[in-house]
């Protein structure tokens, strides 16, 4: 596939202060890859590519047109978190930025291995959960580690592969959460799609 559409969340705060630029990359194959340089934190020189997750967000026949990531304009509108909203030819999806509430994701050690700048272990809940509002960067609360993808205070995940190790090997890598033919309504909470074009031969017919 082509790469078509390129949006970027910058300076996405984690646990600990340290700050990553999240990419949203759109295809020609309806897909989004949402990437970050896991070494941007720390070196202003190393860059390690990682590939968080490929979203199927339209099928595989329609291209991405146009990405756009949406913050929330008021606090309390079930927004606070974001939305990445997704642009092809007759439709418009909005997503949410991360699957940290994934059913699929159910240890700590599989939480912090995604790498995601917007997930993150809780330790007083026992779940993998969204970093949103001022406690998120407590560090002593959150565990996470966009850099290596583990934590000493979890145990290593088993399920997850590792990442690529360089920009060429992006499309070979496979995302860290376990891959959808489409993203469902489960996945996508608080989303929707929306036609903005009719198929005239489709009702003619």
């Amino acid at each position: 596939y082509r790469f078509t559409q390129i949006a970027v969340d910058p300076q996405v705060k984690t646990p600990g202060g340290k700050t990553y630029d999240v990419l949203f990359i759109g295809t020609d194959n309806g897909k989004v890859i949402k990437a970050i340089n896991a070494d941007s934190a720390d070196s202003h020189e190393r860059v390690s590519p990682v590939v968080i997750e490929e979203i199927q967000a339209f099928p595989a026949t329609v291209p991405v047109r146009g990405i756009k990531v949406v913050r929330a304009s008021q606090a309390g509108d079930g927004l606070e978190d974001g939305r990445l909203v997704v642009i092809a030819d007759s439709q418009v999806q909005a997503l949410r930025l991360h699957r940290c509430y994934s059913d699929r994701i159910l240890s700590c050690g599989e939480c912090v291995a995604l790498q995601d700048p917007y997930c993150a272990w809780d330790k007083e809940e026992g779940k993998c959960r969204a970093l949103v509002g001022p406690a998120s960067t407590d560090a002593t609360r959150f565990l996470q580690s966009v850099a290596t993808g583990s934590h000493a205070s979890c145990p290593p995940s088993k399920s997850l592969n590792k990442d690529a190790s360089s920009v060429g090997a992006i499309s070979a890598n496979q995302n860290k959460f376990p891959q959808d033919s489409m993203i469902s309504n489960k996945e996508s909470q608080g989303g929707e799609i929306i036609n903005i074009m009719q198929d005239e031969e489709q009702n003619n017919s």
